[in-house]
């Protein structure tokens, strides 16, 4: 009786193991770092929002009319952010820095996007072109700078994003809505700003 409870004792004590394992990524004990995927819908869909807005609720900044018109899809225009591709799944993510994450929300007059450097940017929407899954804006900066954005549907819920404004060829995003629907990689690092979790 006593080797059946220690056999099952050993078997649950692995399972745990095994567990924590998978679903911690990364440790480390000098930055007091811990990188973890929690589940859908977690508290830290929450907070992704809540520390990235901040700014944006306090401003009262670029307070667009989302509304829908000709000019384009009502699936086009709402709140958009991004998330990271790891290990040929696509997942939300808490990171150190609130502003790692691309924001942007569109609006059929105006485009509003964070900037790692300069905070919440507005653009005015010049000219949309729309196809089949596809839409693309051209915009126009404050000086008069022009730029433009495409947002090309991969999935029913994820669509890729190009644009000049990005440092990088393309970004994958998704309604804010749904956001909350992915496993979201957590990079816990209470006491300081950590280096960001490396998805390749």
């Amino acid at each position: 009786m006593k080797l059946i409870k220690y056999f099952l004792l050993l078997l649950i004590s692995t399972n745990t193991n095994a567990q924590l394992t998978k679903d911690t990524l990364y440790i480390n004990r000098n930055s007091n770092q811990v990188v973890f995927i929690d589940t859908p819908h977690s508290k830290y869909h929450d907070l992704v929002f809540k520390f990235l807005l901040s700014d944006l609720k306090q401003n009262g900044a670029a307070k667009t009319n989302i509304v829908n018109t000709e000019n384009i899809s009502s699936s086009y225009l709402g709140d958009w952010i991004t998330v990271k591709k790891f290990k040929n799944k696509y997942f939300a993510y808490f990171p150190s820095e609130p502003f790692y994450n691309t924001f942007f929300r569109l609006s059929d007059s105006v485009l509003l996007i964070n900037d790692f450097n300069e905070g919440f940017i507005t653009y005015r929407v010049a000219d949309i072109g729309e196809k089949i899954k596809k839409v693309k804006i051209k915009l126009i900066g404050n000086e008069g700078e022009r730029y433009s954005i495409s947002i090309r549907q991969k999935s029913k819920k994820l669509f890729i994003v190009k644009s000049s404004l990005f440092k990088v060829k393309k970004l994958y995003f998704v309604k804010r809505d749904n956001y909350f629907d992915y496993p979201i990689i957590v990079n816990y690092c209470p006491t300081s700003r950590c280096q960001e979790f490396d998805f390749r």
